[in-house]
């Protein structure tokens, strides 16, 4: 048996399908056994016998077990998505396309949404939204271990059963939506069934419009207060994970003004409240918290303090007294006749590389 290469084409693609010939080849010939010696000459575009010292290279059971592995994980992380570890958008649609081709006699399909992630991810920080992310996959590999599922999108899962009736389907979707409120998460979700390959993409599109449905419902029920209650919840436990409790209290209180992350680095900031006014100054400066501080000084303070606050827009001499242990307080006057108390700590003291603040305005009246 002789195997050539043509001249423009890659080689390492060439090799692979070698190998895949010479697996199949050996169905009909039985001398290709597991005994068998394999050489190969490589030349260059000249012909020249490559590498020219003519070294010989041995594979043997070791080193086809590393290939092997390496082979297996690039497949893994190919078609699975990093974070969930759970399908990828690429290998749903590939997926899709064959079922389309090779048909089935039944497939149910779950299309579910993880509800107030982007609130989270904004409120809490994106670490707080993965967590989030990871416990519906969670949720989902345990209670449907013998379905396809696959992370789509930011914040879309579908989960495709073949072989699986839509009532037995619901009851199990049912139990996972419990759960993940459990964990004060929320979901929404939407199933549909098919029984003919030509319906399959009618089926999806069911699910997802009965997924958005019942999202929609949630939010005109409940969405908006017990998202709050959600995020207020969480909230309390990160902050007592994080021993800096006692310092948000008054925050979550009624009484709070605003209340912001502000990394120093890049003048960005991340907030947990924030009045409608400070979130237009915030846009329309591009996000940079300094300069919109000096505009909300500028517009709504009494010029009397101003001078404080300019020396508060210095992160350097500000990092300085708070590395040293300084809580920074300073209560001033607003315009309209009402007196704030601001606080700025270091956000997290047990991590010495992060220079996070926390920027807290709490009504003083």
């Amino acid at each position: 048996m002789k195997i050539t290469c043509k001249k423009g084409h890659n080689a390492q693609k060439m090799l692979r399908l070698v190998m895949n010939l010479i697996e199949k080849k050996s169905l009909e010939y039985p001398f290709l056994d597991d005994d068998m010696e394999i050489e190969i000459t490589l030349r260059d575009k000249d012909g020249q016998i490559f590498p020219e010292d003519e070294q010989i290279y041995c594979f043997g059971e070791e080193e086809l077990e590393t290939v092997k592995m390496m082979e297996e994980d690039a497949s893994f992380y190919y078609e699975h998505d990093a974070l969930t570890k759970l399908f990828n958008r690429g290998k749903y649609d590939r997926d899709i396309n064959h079922f389309k081709v090779i048909g089935y006699q039944r497939l149910t399909c779950v299309y579910i949404d993880a509800v107030g992630l982007h609130e989270i991810n904004n409120h809490l920080g994106h670490k707080v939204g993965d967590e989030m992310l990871c416990c519906i996959a969670d949720g989902i590999r345990k209670l449907f271990p013998n379905s396809l599922a696959y992370r789509i999108g930011g914040d879309e899962f579908v989960i495709l059963s073949p072989g699986h009736g839509v009532d037995e389907v619901r009851e199990v979707a049912a139990v996972l939506k419990r759960k993940i409120k459990k964990q004060d998460y929320e979901i929404s979700l939407g199933i549909g069934e098919s029984t003919d390959k030509d319906t399959l993409i009618n089926t999806i599109n069911e699910a997802e419009n009965a997924m958005r449905a019942d999202k929609e419902a949630f939010y005109r029920q409940n969405g908006a207060e017990r998202q709050m209650r959600t995020l207020n919840h969480k909230l309390e436990r990160i902050l007592l994970e994080k021993q800096d409790a006692s310092q948000f209290l008054n925050v979550i209180a009624p009484k709070y003004k605003g209340v912001y992350m502000v990394n120093p680095r890049d003048d960005s900031c991340r907030y947990i409240y924030i009045p409608k006014y400070f979130r237009r100054m915030l846009e329309e400066n591009d996000g940079h918290f300094v300069v919109s501080i000096k505009e909300y000084c500028r517009k709504m303070i009494r010029p009397e303090y101003h001078e404080q606050f300019d020396e508060l827009c210095d992160y350097q001499s500000i990092l300085q007294r708070l590395k040293q242990g300084e809580t920074i307080n300073m209560t001033y006057q607003k315009l309209d006749g009402n007196w704030v108390n601001l606080k700025i700590t270091i956000y997290d003291q047990n991590d010495i590389d992060n220079d996070e603040m926390q920027w807290i305005f709490v009504d003083a009246n």
